[in-house]
């Protein structure tokens, strides 16, 4: 009994110094973590001052979503993307709410003109049209874009998916 109790007395001090060192250590690797915050403005050639979401991508570059179309920045300079009727890789629509980055990089914007798929090669959009969006005198209203198992997307609408 004795000798169990000395183990524990000499082990139980090595573990609380474990413990400690994993706390500490973790506190100095985010410190070691520089993280800079800068405002953008209309004046930094943001397309409009309402921002209505914010998605970092896997290369760093950061994209703001607008009630005037979609905005790029590399941390130097902004690209506006726009809604074009006359493109069909253009956004569906200039008012862009919300953004995601699916589990093989691919970016998703949602519109309130339907769903887009940015392609980095072009710079161009893919569109998916919402059923509601084919409707005749039915606007889309709200699109929500969420996680799914490996390889599978979703897109969900306020009226249906």
């Amino acid at each position: 009994m004795k000798r169990v109790l000395s183990l524990r007395a000499r082990l139980l001090p090595a573990a609380g110094l474990a413990v400690l060192f994993a706390v500490f250590a973790n506190d100095a690797l985010a410190v070691a973590r520089n993280l800079r915050f800068e405002r953008v403005s209309i004046e930094d050639g943001l397309s409009q001052e309402s921002v209505m979401n914010i998605l970092q991508d896997r290369q760093g570059f950061m994209w703001f979503g607008t009630q005037a179309g979609l905005n790029r920045y590399d941390g130097y300079r902004m690209t506006v993307y726009r809604s074009d009727p006359r493109d069909p890789s253009s956004l569906p629509d200039g008012y862009v709410n919300a953004s995601f980055e699916d589990a093989e990089g691919r970016l998703w914007f949602g519109t309130k003109g339907g769903l887009a798929r940015f392609d980095p090669a072009s710079g161009k959009f893919v569109r998916y049209a919402l059923r509601d969006a084919r409707a005749p005198g039915r606007q889309p209203q709200r699109q929500r874009h969420c996680r799914r198992p490996p390889g599978r997307t979703l897109a969900r609408h306020q009226r249906g998916a």
